[in-house]
């Protein structure tokens, strides 16, 4: 599979787990249901779905690369992508650059991801510094992704590279919807 294909497979991946999460969480009736099972299962669900779209997001759109043991390795991100076929570009995908740059900017994932999600850190933990705040929605993080799938999937059309993905807009719609109504039905067949 070539590097476009692997980006758009982490790519609508995301989006699947962002919409998902956006079902089950972003509904007093769907987080109720669910805590009348269990809260401790709820609030790890939760937080286990949150840090994994956080750091999935920060991974698509993460800078050029980084070194172990004075080996460099670059990371397969849309930047590098862009990069590599930058005389692609036209128009509408510089716009669509643009945007997911914008988009980007304003989430403002990277200090939290650094500090928070991949490395403790201990002054953050103890309460000896600032606590790091990122600034994603559900909505914002859609048309993050969503923006760069159509991004990649134009440089890929503009160099002759077709998708292997079989279904790019199954988007996972009504998923986590059906799984609190089945667990709502279950509650109420008892």
């Amino acid at each position: 599979m070539d590097e476009f294909n692997r980006y758009l497979s982490e790519a609508v991946r995301v989006r699947r787990t962002i919409q998902v999460y956006s079902e089950i969480f972003d509904c007093r009736e769907s987080i109720d249901i669910l805590s009348s099972k269990s809260i401790e299962f709820g609030a790890i669900l939760k937080r286990s779905m949150h840090d994994e779209i956080l750091i999935s997001l920060a991974r698509l759109f993460d800078t050029d690369a980084y070194k172990s043991k004075n080996e460099r390795h670059e990371y397969l991100s849309q930047r590098n992508l862009i990069l590599k076929y930058e005389d692609s570009l036209d128009e509408k995908l510089q716009n669509l650059r643009k945007k997911t740059a914008q988009l980007w900017d304003e989430v403002s994932i990277k200090e939290y991801r650094d500090f928070k999600l991949a490395h403790n850190d201990k002054a953050l933990l103890c309460g000896q510094s600032e606590t790091i705040k990122h600034n994603v929605t559900f909505d914002s993080a859609k048309e993050l992704v969503e923006t760069s799938i159509n991004l990649v999937l134009g440089l890929m059309a503009k160099n002759g590279i077709s998708s292997v993905s079989s279904n790019l807009n199954y988007k996972y719609e009504n998923v986590g919807s059906k799984f609190i109504e089945s667990i709502k039905y279950n509650k109420a067949l008892k």
